[in-house]
């Protein structure tokens, strides 16, 4: 832990930069800081509780300036998304899990622009009936149930899970009760985002199909994708097979009337924490030669739907054809994906047909980047790259067919802060280039956060006596 004070006669500032590291074992800890009293505490970043106490002195003014109530802790300045403010006055870091998790629960938590720029919310949205809401409530005995006078046309519900996922399995919850009963016939589909030009719904595809009456209280269905290409590169995973579906919305649509059809839970099961969604929030930003770049923003928005475009024959990517993205603070990472629009081969799982013309976008391939923000020994050197000090992750080429659409680096767990990446392998015939998404997956703690105060007003002059705890430290 660092703790820096800047004191005036009457006001004070704080900065606290806090750091996680993994042991030897893999696990990510904290340090946790107390008094030996209980009664005030200065801890930072904490897993169990963060307050602060100062013992201020002077001629006029005497007694102490505790920091332990939730309202103050929301007037200091920090990442959001990372931490957490309790209402009884405590912080607690976020921990990003590996761990399997159904992305329906917290769908209404994310918001994002459309393809056509409007602001739109994850959600569920209905044909008819009453309790569309319920189906993303995690319960069994909630549920949709379409309406006596309702037309079988009508029998439909779409899931925004308001980002996208790789989803490895859908299942669907029925209540089997009285008045509430599977439904019998019905199909399901999903999209992962794109829109075809004139089109207001995303493209999308079914994955199943009810063959018979359907009896079962519980449906489920594994996904998985196929990308049968030639690309190489240092942490890149090769496999033509994926046990996971891109994807954001989840419609369902009866296909016959049912008596009492209700539909009680639709579960979209993916693992691990993205944490690009939620960039701005977090103060992170993209810097790109806007002169031959567009859009670049909407690389890091969490939606498939939109696209960074950049438009240029020239062969030097220094010029026209990088960016550097500032996550906002530092996490733990351990895989970064990116998505190209791909139209060029008719068995894929979904297609988005003329949208980009040439389809890939000549991705020949790319260079990646990692840096946790700490500033290069050669500073001022770069007028690209910056002063970042940056850490080499791959170098991928992908000229030969069939080319890859999906690049899933996964690589021992380090430190970033910022990506920075570039094309390569150009040639002249290059045009536009397409990146659909990028992701960063992070787990455990965040390795740094910096929370700074406000200024402090203490009232009277005075200064600060002495700051003091105690640590108890994971074990070396």
């Amino acid at each position: 832990m660092k703790f820096f004070a800047l004191s005036a006669s009457l006001r004070c500032v704080f900065i606290f930069i806090l750091n996680s590291q993994y042991d030897q074992k893999g696990e990510n800890n904290y340090m946790f800081f107390h008094n030996s009293s209980h009664k005030l505490f200065l801890g930072v970043l904490v897993p169990l509780f963060l307050s602060l106490a100062l013992c201020v002195c002077g001629s006029v003014y005497g007694g102490e300036y505790a920091i332990d109530r939730k309202a103050q802790w929301e007037k200091w300045t920090y990442p959001k998304g990372v931490l957490e403010l309790e209402d009884d006055g405590s912080v607690r870091p976020v921990k990003f899990s590996e761990e399997e998790f159904n992305a329906s629960l917290n769908a209404e938590e994310f918001a994002y622009h459309s393809q056509s720029g409007d602001s739109a919310r994850g959600g569920v949205r209905a044909g008819c009936g009453v309790g569309m809401e319920t189906v993303i409530d995690g319960r069994a005995d909630t549920w949709w149930k379409p309406g006596k006078g309702d037309g079988v046309k009508d029998w439909w519900l779409k899931l925004d899970l308001g980002r996208l996922v790789f989803a490895d399995r859908i299942r669907l919850v029925f209540p089997d009760t009285v008045d509430a009963r599977p439904f019998e016939h019905f199909s399901v589909y999903i999209a992962e985002g794109v829109r075809l030009q004139g089109m207001e719904e995303p493209a999308y595809r079914r994955i199943a199909a009810t063959i018979k009456p359907n009896t079962e209280r519980v449906v489920e269905y594994d996904l998985s994708i196929r990308d049968e290409a030639a690309a190489t590169g240092e942490h890149l995973i090769t496999e033509e097979a994926f046990d996971f579906t891109p994807l954001q919305y989840i419609g369902f649509v009866a296909e016959k009337p049912s008596s009492d059809a209700a539909l009680a839970e639709i579960e979209v099961y993916t693992s691990g924490s993205n944490v690009t969604p939620g960039t701005s929030e977090r103060g992170g930003s993209v810097r790109y030669p806007e002169a031959r770049m567009s859009s670049v923003e909407r690389v890091f928005d969490g939606t498939f739907a939109s696209l960074n475009m950049s438009n240029s024959t020239n062969r030097d990517w220094r010029v026209d054809r990088w960016f550097d993205y500032d996550l906002g603070t530092v996490f733990f990472a351990k895989d970064i994906v990116l998505f190209l629009p791909e139209n060029d081969r008719e068995n894929l799982p979904f297609v988005t047909p003329h949208l980009h013309g040439t389809g890939r976008g000549e991705f020949d391939g790319y260079v990646l980047y990692t840096s946790d923000g700490m500033p290069s020994a050669a500073m001022g050197t770069d007028q690209v790259m910056g002063d970042t000090k940056w850490e080499f992750l791959s170098e991928v080429e992908n000229e030969k067919e069939p080319w890859r659409w999906l690049f899933w680096h996964a690589f021992p767990i380090r430190k970033v802060s910022h990506v920075f990446f570039h094309w390569t392998h150009l040639t002249d015939y290059n045009g536009a280039c397409f990146v659909n998404e990028m992701m960063v997956y992070a787990v455990g703690y965040p390795a740094r956060v910096e929370l700074n105060s406000d200024l402090i007003d203490l009232g009277k002059a005075g200064s600060i006596a002495s700051v003091g705890w105690e640590a108890d430290a994971p074990p070396e």
